[in-house]
């Protein structure tokens, strides 16, 4: 019951921020707001399909991959919009570079790679290696974006924090539903998912975006 409430919440929490983007969308046309219609978009018909079977079965998803597909091309926005930012913002790599802090982010892959790994245990081998292909390709662009480029803008460091909180509480849930099964407010898993679906309408906060909003 306690899993059905939190995913209405999330769902909730999704359906206002399709809403905001498709406005934003329709009414400036900029590129930032039409990726995030699609990375909301997209992860909220994996939500919604999540969400029917524990209403009408009261069990997860015999079929995750439904879901799944729809969470991948959620990650695959994610990982355009950080990029586009990136071009937008006019921020150049450090020349020569430190040798050390090029190869750094690499190790984004190691770690999803690991949990990957780990997760693999309980089954849905490809599953968890196209997540940590996803996530790693995350994590490595905000890292690289980090070290390597120079002084990052505001708004470009913004959303990479945003993308490495969605990570971080995407991948806490994961690894915390290995280890708690109860349902309640005790159980880690919920708090990592509640971190991660509050960082959705944090984008729309997105320094710039919203004084784009005011001046028009």
């Amino acid at each position: 019951m306690f899993e059905l409430t939190e995913n209405t919440v999330q769902v909730l929490i999704l359906s206002a921020c399709v809403g905001v983007a498709l406005y934003r969308s329709i009414k400036f046309g900029d590129k930032t707001s039409v990726l995030l219609l699609f990375f909301n978009g997209s992860y909220l018909m994996g939500d919604l399909y999540w969400q029917v079977c524990l209403y009408y079965f009261g069990e997860s998803p015999q079929l995750p991959i439904i879901s799944d597909l729809s969470w991948y091309g959620s990650f695959m926005f994610l990982i355009i919009l950080i990029r586009t930012e990136l071009a937008d913002s006019g921020v150049k790599k450090k020349t020569p570079g430190n040798i050390t802090k090029k190869i750094l982010p690499f190790l984004s892959f190691v770690f999803t790679g690991g949990l990957a790994a780990y997760f693999m245990q309980y089954g849905q081998i490809t599953a968890n290696i196209l997540y940590a292909i996803f996530f790693g390709h995350i994590l490595y662009t905000v890292f690289n974006i980090y070290w390597n480029y120079e002084k990052p803008t505001k708004r470009l460091k913004y959303v990479c924090v945003l993308a490495f909180i969605f990570c971080m509480g995407e991948y806490g849930a994961a690894t915390a539903s290995c280890f708690w099964e109860h349902e309640g407010i005790t159980n880690p898993y919920f708090w990592f998912d509640m971190l991660m679906t509050m960082s959705f309408p944090f984008y729309f906060i997105i320094p710039e975006l919203t004084e784009r909003e005011v001046e028009s």
